[in-house]
């Protein structure tokens, strides 16, 4: 059997911080890195020469810092009109300037696919007041103290980076194509990390604008929230690993944290490997009844002791429940009232 080809990083800039587009990775395409207030500290846009100007995928979120960026860019770095704004997903990093860029740029064509939309406008709608129920009972349930129930209930703080999305849009799809400039970009839709996350395939030049979806050096996040608490996102998440690895394996991946990457098979094997040695691990602690919480604390007990702590849970409970609907592991009300888990 062949090995993948090994992971090669190259530079757009991550590492260092750029504020600014940086050099084409390749011809027509310049990254553009922005400073984060929030983990995990850089996001890459990418700037996609459009004819006379430019398609852009991904915003940043809305920070004085990224909107002073933005606005020095369109003054002249660019070097020609926005035509059109992708958006992969709808997490605060990626969207949350949508809105002030659309705006900026002439209100041109937003393209989003239907459920990112549809959740970051709930998302945004939502920031500054509770929705019905804070989840309480949800993590209550999942044997979170009474105590630390304001850390898992507090509305996010990112969420004070996302201004109103632009008041329309322009659905794609799994299997659209979009012509962008002389290339053809394939949509590719993955759940997961997100719920109709879009990634943009050019299968003539191997070349992936990957989102959050393939990651280089950190694992995406993905995890299970109380308004779907029986939802099996690393499920989806697994399968669209198996999606992926049909793409080329020379494929230059263009992602959205950290650098641009050939060895797309081999990072595929190690997200996998990663995910299968975290469900091993959350299966052996519960050879006796345990909660979610009493696993998140021995799994992540920094993020725990931090001020990660719905995180973590939420991404334990993604480990659970994928256990629970394969069968190697049980879920049950334990003597408090409270769910518990025990390894079949």
């Amino acid at each position: 059997m062949n090995r993948p080809r090994p992971v090669e990083f190259f530079d757009t800039g991550q590492d260092g911080g750029r504020a600014a587009p940086g050099a084409e990775i390749v011809p027509g395409i310049v990254p553009l890195v922005l400073p984060l207030d929030f983990g995990p500290k850089r996001v890459t846009c990418w700037l996609l020469r459009d004819g006379d100007g430019w398609t852009v995928v991904d915003c940043g979120a809305d920070t004085p810092g990224i909107r002073r960026i933005w606005a020095d860019v369109l003054r002249g770095e660019l070097g020609g009109d926005v035509r059109r704004i992708v958006a992969t997903h709808g997490h605060v990093d990626h969207v949350g300037h949508a809105g002030p860029l659309w705006e900026a740029t002439g209100r041109p064509p937003f393209l989003m696919t239907r459920t990112e939309w549809l959740s970051a406008s709930l998302r945004g709608a939502m920031a500054g007041r509770p929705a019905r129920g804070d989840g309480g009972d949800f993590f209550r349930l999942h044997g979170v103290p009474e105590a630390e129930l304001p850390d898992f209930t507090a509305m996010p703080a990112a969420l004070g980076a996302l201004a109103p999305l632009p008041d329309r849009f322009v659905r794609i799809a799994e299997g659209d194509v979009l012509r962008i400039g002389g290339r053809h970009w394939r949509v590719l839709t993955a759940g997961g990390h997100a719920p109709e996350h879009a990634a943009l395939y050019c299968a003539e030049e191997a070349l992936l604008i990957a989102g959050d979806q393939v990651l280089p050096r950190i694992t995406p996040f993905v995890g299970v929230f109380p308004a779907e608490p029986e939802a099996d996102p690393l499920g989806e998440f697994l399968a669209a690993l198996d999606r992926f690895g049909a793409l080329a394996e020379e494929t230059l991946v263009l992602p959205a944290h950290g650098p641009a990457f050939r060895g797309l098979h081999a990072r595929l094997a190690q997200l996998r490997a990663h995910h299968d040695a975290r469900l091993s691990e959350i299966a052996a602690l519960a050879a006796q009844p345990v909660s979610a919480y009493r696993i998140a604390a021995q799994v992540f007990p920094r993020a725990m002791a931090g001020g990660h702590r719905r995180l973590a849970l939420a991404e334990t409970l993604a480990h659970l429940n994928l256990l629970c609907g394969t069968g190697r592991m049980a879920r049950r009300r334990g003597t408090d009232g409270g769910v518990v888990f025990l390894a079949a």
